[in-house]
């Protein structure tokens, strides 16, 4: 568990730390010269029993100069220690934190009075009421006071058995999601080499594992975990850590302060995001909008610029959902950054003016890569409102009904921080279809792949009824009024599906109708005959269309034009330009090359086919050229090798089409 520290500057933060851990968080000597905490300490409570973990404390500083700092500190604790001094009680830092806190969810901790060797009973009580009259916010509500006396040690035993008892009662981090920890110091030492500090937002890693910076080429090797100075073969959410790794691109200045460890090379990395923004009182985000100023971003470790523009203005969030903490007023924001960040759903972030003065607000992310086009008639409102669900299959089965081309599975998984094949397990037994497409998946909701059915049932039948002769579509032309949304690698995919539901069935030419029979019209299948008796005359040796047209006495062109006909309804294979086989007759040619090609160690030539087929020079060329384009076999100068070569494999012939070119 991280508790940070919280209060007004020289109310005995770093003091106290010192007398529940017996460690000086202090790192920096002008620090320990000014007598006052700049920038984060660090310091470990010990589990007094075995099994319990140690309590992580995190010292931030409470001048009003440092509050970036402060910010940087508590991202990503699970509770805060708030420090109140007996003598001078609330002040005006004291609230500014409390307001952090508040806007970043924290919740859960404990007051600490500190000094009350410094007063009596009376100005005790009376900071107590000062304190009570904070009570709306959910912190303070929470939270007991504890008086102490950090020189003295009274009340320090009471307090440290008051934050264990808050560790034992605070939930475990979710461990499902992949592993991030937000960078707070980095720094080499000799013979170690560098060493990386943060917590670790989400996610499990082990030593040995590979890590990536996100704003680095290469992926680092953890060679060694510490947690609470202690050696560890594991880092877990919710842990303070310091990682060796084993990097030749990386070093303390490529890897700073702000920056993100993560154990994908997927995790995005972007300059929009779209949030869910709370407002501090009396705050009008129009003005910021309309003044396109450069406010200031805090979201982990990390400070950013970033230009807002409303989305929608008090929306009201989804009931249950984990921003229910914001209170209205809450809006959708877009923030425009100035560089590229990591950042996932569920990121809590706070937002300051530009000259870092005052604190506007904070809230959640909600989408951290988004699409820059929605679906017709989907606002950005309604989109974002789906992606805030908290339950992760009603988000994606949410933003799948309102997409008619699917959802990007993996964009959604990126988003969420959480390996695709997770979310896969869990979806199984909904109503979402996923269609895989090399590596990635698209996501579809019921109503979606329903309508899709439809629309290419119906293109399909207008195609059958246009075009009777044709065995089939080809897929990318069936599907090409849904490529302006959907990416041409789901073409194939998808029509592979909706034969396997039965909708479609499969042709030479692409799919069909199920009840489709291609056929000729009554007169051409006379014509057809004809041109079937000429093909079969020759057996092996099938004439080219010239011969064809000189033995009917039709022009050339026709008898072309009639077999390319055939060839769409499979009665034919176009070999040529001037070439046609009927399937049987190219079929025994493949196996007589497939047999020379066992007899040669897999090498052809045009004269080898020629004296074992018996066929003319130019036809066996025109052949293995054939054989060539259909990945039969390879030709190298004058030879064409049969590829994989096996002398025992049976034949399989593959048919062309011009119309596919597959």
């Amino acid at each position: 568990m991280i508790i940070a520290t919280a209060g007004h500057v020289d109310h005995g933060k770093t003091t106290l730390v010192r007398a529940l851990t017996g460690t000086d968080p202090t790192r920096h000597a002008e620090a320990r010269e000014r007598g006052m905490t700049i920038d984060l300490g660090f310091a470990t409570i010990p589990a007094r029993t075995a099994g319990e973990p140690a309590i992580a404390l995190v010292d931030v500083p409470g001048h009003e100069r440092f509050l970036r700092n402060m910010i940087c500190g508590i991202a990503g604790v699970d509770a805060a220690l708030l420090v109140i001094a007996a003598d001078e009680g609330p002040m005006p830092q004291t609230l500014e934190h409390l307001r952090v806190l508040d806007l970043l969810g924290i919740d859960r901790g404990v007051v600490a009075l500190t000094r009350i060797d410094r007063c009596d009973a009376a100005q005790r009580t009376q900071v107590r009421t000062a304190i009570s009259a904070l009570a709306h916010i959910p912190l303070i509500a929470n939270a007991p006071i504890v008086e102490v006396c950090a020189l003295d040690g009274r009340g320090v035993d009471v307090l440290r058995d008051r934050l264990e008892s808050l560790s034992r009662s605070t939930p475990s981090r979710r461990l499902d999601q992949r592993f991030r920890l937000a960078v707070d110091r980095s720094f080499s030492l000799a013979g170690i080499g560098l060493v990386v500090t943060g917590t670790v937002f989400s996610g499990e890693l082990a030593t040995g594992d590979p890590v990536h910076a996100l704003h680095a080429a290469e992926a680092a090797r953890v060679r060694g975990i510490q947690i609470q100075h202690r050696r560890s073969d594991t880092a877990r959410a919710g842990e303070r850590c310091a990682l060796n790794l084993g990097s030749t691109s990386l070093n303390p200045e490529t890897i700073s302060r702000g920056e993100w460890l993560v154990s994908s090379g997927d995790s995005p990395v972007s300059k929009r995001l779209h949030v869910r923004l709370r407002a501090i009182e009396g705050i009008d985000l129009r003005s910021f909008q309309r003044s396109r100023q450069n406010l200031r971003l805090h979201l982990g470790s990390c400070e950013v610029g970033a230009r807002m523009s409303l989305i929608a203005q008090q929306p009201e969030p989804v009931t249950g959902l984990s921003t229910a903490h914001l209170s209205p007023p809450t809006a959708l924001v877009q923030l425009l950054l100035d560089r590229p960040m990591g950042a996932a759903s569920g990121d809590r972030f706070i937002l300051r003016d530009p000259a870092a003065q005052r604190t506007l607000g904070g809230g959640i992310v909600i989408d951290s890569s988004p699409v820059q086009r929605l679906p017709a008639g989907i606002t950005r409102a309604q989109w974002l409102q789906e992606l805030e669900r908290p339950d992760l299959i009603e988000a994606l089965c949410g933003a799948a009904s309102l997409s008619p081309q699917g959802i990007d599975l993996d964009m959604f998984c990126n988003n969420r921080n959480i390996d695709r094949a997770l979310v896969w397990a869990r979806a199984r037994n909904t109503d979402l279809v996923m269609i895989r497409a090399a590596a990635r998946m698209q996501v579809f909701s019921k109503t979606a792949w329903s309508w899709m059915t439809g629309e290419v049932s119906a293109r399909l039948a207008q195609w059958h009824a246009t075009q009777p002769e044709s065995a089939g579509m080809p897929a990318r032309r069936l599907m090409q009024p849904f490529l302006k949304s959907l990416a041409l690698r789901l073409a194939e995919p998808i029509v592979e599906r909706l034969i396997e539901d039965g909708v479609l069935a499969h042709s030479p030419i692409g799919p069909r109708l199920p009840d489709h029979q291609p056929r000729f019209a009554a007169t051409d299948e006379q014509g057809w005959l004809r041109i079937e008796t000429e093909l079969k005359s020759g057996g092996l040796r099938t004439p080219s269309a010239l011969d064809i047209a000189r033995r009917l006495k039709l022009p050339r062109h026709h008898v072309v034009e009639f077999l390319i006909r055939a060839t769409r309804l499979g009665r034919v294979i176009q070999v040529s330009d001037s070439r046609f086989f009927l399937p049987d007759a190219l079929q025994g040619c493949e196996q007589l090359a497939r047999d020379l090609a066992c007899a040669t160690q897999g090498a052809l030539t045009a004269a080898q086919l020629r004296d074992v087929t018996g066929l003319g020079r130019n036809l066996c060329i025109e052949l293995l050229e054939y054989f060539d384009r259909q990945g039969l076999s390879r030709r190298e100068g004058d030879i064409h090798r049969w590829v994989g070569f096996n002398p025992g494999s049976e034949s399989k012939a593959l048919i062309h089409h011009p119309e596919t070119g597959d």
